[in-house]
This record gives C-alpha cells, sequence and structure tokens, in this order.
C-alpha cells in the first residue's frame, strides 16, 4: 500500500496541482513514506524479538537489544539516503524537491543521536572508538554529499 500511495504521488499529474490537487502528491507521499518507515522498524522488532510476534503483544529479549537497536540505526541511515536521492533527482514529470531532502537531513540527525546516546554504550572500548571513526567519516560524506545535491549555489 505505502508503495502504491509513492507512485500515485510521483506521478501525479501538474495539471491538477490548483486547489486540493497540488496537496494530494505530498500527502501522499508523506503517508507513505512514514508507513514504510514505521513498518521498517517494526520488521526489524519482528526479526529480533523472541518467538517472532507469538500472539497480540510486542516482546523484546534484553540480549538482542543492542543488535536490534544497531539495525535499526543503520536501516534508518539507508532509509534517510533513500529519502535523498528522492529529492535530489527529478523526474521526467517533475523536478526535484527540497521536502525529502529535508526529511533525510532529519532522520539523519536522530540517527545519529541514537547512535551516540543509545548505541555506544553497549559496545566495548575498542568497538567504540571503531564505530566513532565511522560515524565521523560517515558525517564527512553525508556533508559533501548535501553540498553536492541540495545545497547547491545557483550560478549567477
Amino acid at each position: 500500500m505505502p508503495t502504491l500511495a509513492v507512485g500515485l504521488a510521483y506521478f501525479w499529474p501538474r495539471s491538477r496541482s490548483t486547489g486540493w490537487g497540488g496537496r494530494v502528491p505530498g500527502t501522499l507521499a508523506a503517508a507513505a513514506l512514514t508507513q514504510t518507515f514505521v513498518w521498517m522498524n517494526l520488521e526489524i522488532s519482528n526479526h529480533f524479538a523472541p518467538g517472532n510476534f507469538v500472539g497480540p503483544f510486542v516482546s523484546f529479549a534484553a540480549d538482542r537489544l543492542s543488535a536490534a537497536n544497531v539495525n535499526a540505526s543503520l536501516a534508518w541511515g539507508v532509509f534517510a539516503l533513500l529519502l535523498l536521492g528522492l529529492g535530489s533527482f527529478g523526474s521526467k514529470t517533475q523536478a526535484p524537491s527540497s521536502a525529502p531532502c529535508w526529511a533525510s537531513l532529519g532522520l539523519f540527525a536522530l540517527a545519529i543521536g541514537k547512535v551516540r546516546l543509545f548505541d555506544l554504550r553497549h559496545l566495548e572500548s575498542l568497538w567504540r572508538v571503531a564505530s566513532l571513526v565511522g560515524l565521523a567519516a560517515a558525517r564527512i560524506l553525508l556533508s559533501m554529499l548535501y553540498q553536492c545535491f541540495v545545497f547547491k549555489k545557483e550560478p549567477t
């Protein structure tokens, strides 16, 4: 269902952009991306849950919680990269949009904060140092991507 909503938002004709028709693509895309993000997090929780959601309640195993947190952080980063790509490159029918780029920037900030505040406390000293070096390299790469694709200077 979320994929269908993104497809409808992506190919929505621009001739209907007057009145309520102009808000439909953005609303469909935001709802679909939110549903996809929630589904992704539930699937990660389901994978690391004992018994894989047997019954109506979600249960978490304390011994698997750090692995689930790290995988969720990685998934958030990949999802934010997909949002950056979605916002940076337009299609044949529409120009690139800045809303997914700003959403990806916010999601990257949440993922980096989650790694710094929650995920690093479960690591031993050498793994923590390696994780911080990797996080620094990722932040440098992200700043270069944002400079190239999002915050381009317009020629004067």
